[in-house]
Protein backbone atom coordinates (compact mmCIF):
# COMPACT_ATOMS: atom_id res chain seq x y z
CA UNK A 1 0.00 0.00 0.00
CA UNK A 2 1.29 3.40 -0.73
CA UNK A 3 1.69 6.91 1.31
CA UNK A 4 -1.38 8.27 1.78
CA UNK A 5 -0.37 11.74 1.47
CA UNK A 6 -2.14 15.40 2.38
CA UNK A 7 -2.65 16.21 -0.96
CA UNK A 8 -4.91 13.33 -1.26
CA UNK A 9 -6.42 13.44 1.74
CA UNK A 10 -7.55 16.62 0.97
CA UNK A 11 -8.69 16.28 -2.37
CA UNK A 12 -11.17 13.72 -1.15
CA UNK A 13 -12.59 16.54 1.42
CA UNK A 14 -16.13 17.28 0.70
CA UNK A 15 -16.49 21.02 -0.65
CA UNK A 16 -17.44 23.21 2.08
CA UNK A 17 -19.45 25.40 0.07
CA UNK A 18 -23.04 23.27 -0.78
CA UNK A 19 -23.12 25.82 -4.24
CA UNK A 20 -19.80 24.12 -5.56
CA UNK A 21 -21.30 20.68 -5.60
CA UNK A 22 -22.22 19.76 -8.68
CA UNK A 23 -25.83 19.55 -9.66
CA UNK A 24 -26.68 16.57 -12.13
CA UNK A 25 -29.81 17.21 -13.64
CA UNK A 26 -31.65 14.54 -11.70
CA UNK A 27 -31.02 16.07 -8.70
CA UNK A 28 -32.17 19.43 -10.17
CA UNK A 29 -35.72 18.07 -11.55
CA UNK A 30 -36.14 16.51 -8.04
CA UNK A 31 -35.69 19.80 -6.13
CA UNK A 32 -37.68 21.84 -8.44
CA UNK A 33 -40.41 18.83 -8.15
CA UNK A 34 -40.16 18.79 -4.13
CA UNK A 35 -40.02 22.98 -4.30
CA UNK A 36 -43.39 22.96 -6.28
CA UNK A 37 -45.42 20.17 -4.55
CA UNK A 38 -44.38 22.01 -1.09
CA UNK A 39 -45.67 25.39 -2.90
CA UNK A 40 -48.88 23.50 -4.44
CA UNK A 41 -52.07 23.82 -2.61
CA UNK A 42 -52.85 20.59 -3.82
CA UNK A 43 -50.44 17.45 -2.59
CA UNK A 44 -52.57 14.87 -4.07
CA UNK A 45 -51.23 15.08 -7.41
CA UNK A 46 -48.11 12.48 -8.27
CA UNK A 47 -47.73 12.86 -12.01
CA UNK A 48 -44.19 14.31 -12.78
CA UNK A 49 -45.35 15.15 -15.78
CA UNK A 50 -48.37 17.56 -14.58
CA UNK A 51 -45.06 19.37 -12.56
CA UNK A 52 -42.18 20.10 -15.08
CA UNK A 53 -41.39 20.01 -18.75
CA UNK A 54 -37.91 19.32 -17.88
CA UNK A 55 -36.39 21.63 -15.27
CA UNK A 56 -39.20 24.17 -15.93
CA UNK A 57 -41.99 24.10 -13.55
CA UNK A 58 -45.42 24.18 -14.87
CA UNK A 59 -48.68 24.69 -12.47
CA UNK A 60 -51.20 23.23 -13.52
CA UNK A 61 -53.74 23.58 -10.21
CA UNK A 62 -54.78 26.55 -8.95
CA UNK A 63 -57.40 27.23 -5.84
CA UNK A 64 -60.54 28.09 -7.28
CA UNK A 65 -59.96 24.44 -8.99
CA UNK A 66 -60.35 23.00 -5.58
CA UNK A 67 -63.72 23.84 -4.78
CA UNK A 68 -66.44 21.18 -5.92
CA UNK A 69 -67.60 21.61 -9.48
CA UNK A 70 -71.36 23.89 -9.84
CA UNK A 71 -73.92 21.43 -9.29
CA UNK A 72 -77.01 23.63 -10.30
CA UNK A 73 -80.13 21.01 -11.94
CA UNK A 74 -80.53 18.98 -8.67
CA UNK A 75 -80.72 22.27 -5.98
CA UNK A 76 -82.80 24.65 -8.45
CA UNK A 77 -86.89 24.54 -8.70
CA UNK A 78 -87.26 22.33 -5.94
CA UNK A 79 -89.74 22.39 -2.93
CA UNK A 80 -86.66 23.76 -1.12
CA UNK A 81 -85.65 26.20 -3.33
CA UNK A 82 -89.34 27.63 -3.64
CA UNK A 83 -89.36 27.44 0.22
CA UNK A 84 -86.70 29.64 0.95
CA UNK A 85 -87.59 32.09 -1.67
CA UNK A 86 -91.18 32.19 0.12
CA UNK A 87 -89.42 32.59 3.50
CA UNK A 88 -86.51 35.58 2.31
CA UNK A 89 -89.92 37.07 0.73
CA UNK A 90 -91.63 37.04 4.27
CA UNK A 91 -88.51 38.34 5.64
CA UNK A 92 -88.85 41.07 3.64
CA UNK A 93 -92.42 42.34 4.18
CA UNK A 94 -92.33 42.08 7.93
CA UNK A 95 -89.05 44.30 7.78
CA UNK A 96 -91.01 47.01 5.81
CA UNK A 97 -94.23 46.41 7.62
CA UNK A 98 -92.23 46.79 10.97
CA UNK A 99 -90.70 50.20 9.78
CA UNK A 100 -93.91 52.06 9.06
CA UNK A 101 -95.78 50.17 12.04
CA UNK A 102 -93.56 50.90 15.12
CA UNK A 103 -93.43 54.79 15.17
CA UNK A 104 -95.01 55.01 18.48
CA UNK A 105 -93.73 52.29 20.05
CA UNK A 106 -91.77 53.47 22.81
CA UNK A 107 -89.95 49.94 24.58
CA UNK A 108 -86.69 49.00 23.17
CA UNK A 109 -87.12 45.36 23.37
CA UNK A 110 -90.59 45.01 21.74
CA UNK A 111 -89.34 47.54 18.81
CA UNK A 112 -86.06 46.00 18.29
CA UNK A 113 -86.37 42.65 18.43
CA UNK A 114 -88.61 41.67 15.21
CA UNK A 115 -86.49 44.10 13.89
CA UNK A 116 -83.73 42.39 14.37
CA UNK A 117 -85.22 39.02 13.60
CA UNK A 118 -86.35 39.64 10.16
CA UNK A 119 -83.00 41.32 9.16
CA UNK A 120 -81.08 38.81 10.57
CA UNK A 121 -82.89 35.97 8.89
CA UNK A 122 -83.67 38.46 5.26
CA UNK A 123 -79.48 37.86 5.35
CA UNK A 124 -78.77 34.35 6.65
CA UNK A 125 -81.80 32.69 4.09
CA UNK A 126 -80.33 35.42 0.77
CA UNK A 127 -77.04 33.76 1.29
CA UNK A 128 -78.93 30.01 1.43
CA UNK A 129 -80.75 31.10 -2.01
CA UNK A 130 -77.15 32.46 -3.68
CA UNK A 131 -75.52 29.55 -2.47
CA UNK A 132 -78.04 27.63 -4.53
CA UNK A 133 -77.91 29.64 -7.74
CA UNK A 134 -74.17 29.45 -7.48
CA UNK A 135 -74.15 25.32 -7.61
CA UNK A 136 -72.25 25.07 -3.75
CA UNK A 137 -75.17 24.55 -1.80
CA UNK A 138 -74.87 24.90 2.08
CA UNK A 139 -74.06 22.10 4.51
CA UNK A 140 -77.74 20.70 4.90
CA UNK A 141 -77.43 20.50 9.06
CA UNK A 142 -76.73 24.01 8.90
CA UNK A 143 -80.04 25.09 7.22
CA UNK A 144 -81.91 22.90 9.84
CA UNK A 145 -79.84 24.71 12.63
CA UNK A 146 -80.48 28.30 11.43
CA UNK A 147 -83.82 27.71 10.49
CA UNK A 148 -84.95 25.93 13.59
CA UNK A 149 -83.29 28.90 15.48
CA UNK A 150 -85.59 31.24 12.94
CA UNK A 151 -88.50 29.65 13.30
CA UNK A 152 -88.33 30.09 17.31
CA UNK A 153 -87.55 33.36 16.73
CA UNK A 154 -90.31 34.48 14.34
CA UNK A 155 -92.69 32.68 16.86
CA UNK A 156 -91.35 34.76 19.53
CA UNK A 157 -91.42 37.67 17.33
CA UNK A 158 -95.55 37.12 16.61
CA UNK A 159 -96.49 36.79 20.31
CA UNK A 160 -94.74 40.31 20.77
CA UNK A 161 -95.93 41.77 17.82
CA UNK A 162 -99.82 40.34 19.34
CA UNK A 163 -99.25 41.77 23.18
CA UNK A 164 -98.26 45.35 21.15
CA UNK A 165 -101.54 45.20 19.32
CA UNK A 166 -103.69 44.12 22.02
CA UNK A 167 -102.59 46.00 25.10
CA UNK A 168 -100.43 48.79 24.47
CA UNK A 169 -102.34 50.22 21.75
CA UNK A 170 -103.86 53.11 24.18
CA UNK A 171 -100.98 53.75 26.08
CA UNK A 172 -98.56 54.55 23.43
CA UNK A 173 -101.49 56.94 21.39
CA UNK A 174 -100.85 53.99 17.87
CA UNK A 175 -103.00 54.63 15.15
CA UNK A 176 -105.48 52.38 13.75
CA UNK A 177 -103.22 52.15 10.51
CA UNK A 178 -100.00 51.16 12.73
CA UNK A 179 -102.27 48.40 14.35
CA UNK A 180 -103.03 47.41 11.24
CA UNK A 181 -99.65 46.87 9.97
CA UNK A 182 -98.22 45.32 12.88
CA UNK A 183 -101.29 43.03 12.68
CA UNK A 184 -100.40 41.97 9.38
CA UNK A 185 -96.76 41.35 10.58
CA UNK A 186 -97.54 39.48 13.29
CA UNK A 187 -99.41 37.13 10.77
CA UNK A 188 -96.58 37.13 8.70
CA UNK A 189 -94.20 36.08 11.23
CA UNK A 190 -95.83 33.15 12.43
CA UNK A 191 -96.77 32.28 8.39
CA UNK A 192 -92.90 32.09 7.95
CA UNK A 193 -91.99 30.29 11.38
CA UNK A 194 -94.26 27.76 9.62
CA UNK A 195 -92.14 28.21 5.97
CA UNK A 196 -89.15 27.11 8.56
CA UNK A 197 -90.43 24.27 10.08
CA UNK A 198 -91.93 22.59 6.89
CA UNK A 199 -88.29 23.04 5.49
CA UNK A 200 -86.74 21.96 8.37
CA UNK A 201 -89.17 18.92 8.62
CA UNK A 202 -88.68 18.57 4.66
CA UNK A 203 -85.09 18.59 4.99
CA UNK A 204 -85.27 15.38 7.85
CA UNK A 205 -87.61 13.70 5.96
CA UNK A 206 -85.86 13.43 2.79
CA UNK A 207 -82.92 12.49 5.14
CA UNK A 208 -84.65 9.21 6.39
CA UNK A 209 -86.08 9.20 3.01
CA UNK A 210 -82.84 8.28 1.05
CA UNK A 211 -81.61 5.65 4.16
CA UNK A 212 -84.75 4.26 3.84
CA UNK A 213 -84.13 3.74 -0.07
CA UNK A 214 -80.57 2.28 0.49
CA UNK A 215 -81.77 -0.20 2.47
Amino acid sequence: MGDITEESLNNEKEPENVADVPQTPKSRKFSMRTLTRTLSTDPSIRSSGSWYEGTVPILTTSSHEEDPPPNFGPNLFTFPFYMKLAEWGMCLLCTGLHSEGTGKVTSFSYRIFPYVTAWTYMIITGIIILSYLLGQKMREVLIRIYFTLGAIMFLVTGCILVIIVSSKVEEWEMTDQDCILLTVEAVASFVNCGFYVADVAYSIYQSYHSVALEL
